[in-house]
Formats: C-alpha cells, structure tokens, sequence
C-alpha cells in the first residue's frame, strides 16, 4: 500500500516589533520536526456518492450530451439580451475568447455573429473524436 506523507508549517508567534523594525528577522516562522503526518490510505480520494446515486454510462452519447447541454448554457449566458447573436465584443466580454478569434471562421453566413449551430460545428469539425450526432428527423410536407 502507498502512503502519503505531507509536512505541516505552523507560524509559532508574530515577533515583536515587526511593524516598526523595518526589516524582517531571520527566522520568522519556527518549525517543528514532529508535524510531518501520514494520511491514511483512501483519505486523498473524494467520498462515495450518496447512496442512490445512479449514474449515467461513461459513453460518447453522454458525454456528447453534457458537452452540448454545457454549451448550450454558456451560449445563453453570453446572449442574455435576447438576440442569439454572439459578435466578438460580447464573446469578448463574457471571457470566450477563443470564439471571438476564431469568428470569421465560425460565422459561416458572414452576418458578423456566431449562432449556437455555427460554434457546434465549427467545434465538431476541430474534434479529434469522429462525431455520431443523430440526424434530426424531417418531416416532408407537399
């Protein structure tokens, strides 16, 4: 079994006069020798999730999903005035930087703003990962 170890720093006291001496003393912090401390096997791990906790798959769907759920989100929050248009300056300005230096590349139709479905593909096509999207169901009218 591997066991970590890990050195605990403790300040001993504040010195004197430190406010007013202009210079730091020496050894300001002591150290004792006897505060390295082992931590039990299993402590360096997160708990178990509750019981009940039911997971979803480690699978390509699922992940896909949670990456399109979480861009999806940051999407609506860089668009919170309504349009669903992303210019440069509001990616910018919301901290998605690399949206607002890759915009011409993104912006297929040329409008000057990125809609949710040019950032998804644009990301989908740089994606080391072939992509198995569901083709979305049309309906044919005549």
């Amino acid at each position: 079994m591997k066991s970590i170890y890990f050195l605990s720093v403790m300040a001993v006291g504040v010195w004197p006069g430190l406010a007013g001496a202009g210079a730091l003393p020496e050894r300001a912090i002591a150290l004792d020798r006897n505060l390295i401390v082992k931590i039990a096997d299993g402590m360096a791990y997160p708990p178990p999730p509750p019981p009940g906790t039911v997971r979803p798959a480690f699978n390509q769907e699922n992940i896909q999903a949670e990456v399109d759920l979480q861009l999806q989100e940051k999407y609506d929050d860089a668009t919170r005035d309504g349009t669903k248009r992303l210019t440069a300056e509001r990616a910018n300005a919301v901290g998605w930087g690399f949206v607002a230096d890759n915009l011409p590349a993104i912006d297929r139709n040329k409008d000057g703003a990125a809609s949710l479905a040019e950032i998804s593909a644009f990301l989908d096509g740089r994606s080391a990962v072939p992509l198995k999207r569901k083709a979305a169901k049309v309906q044919v009218v005549e």
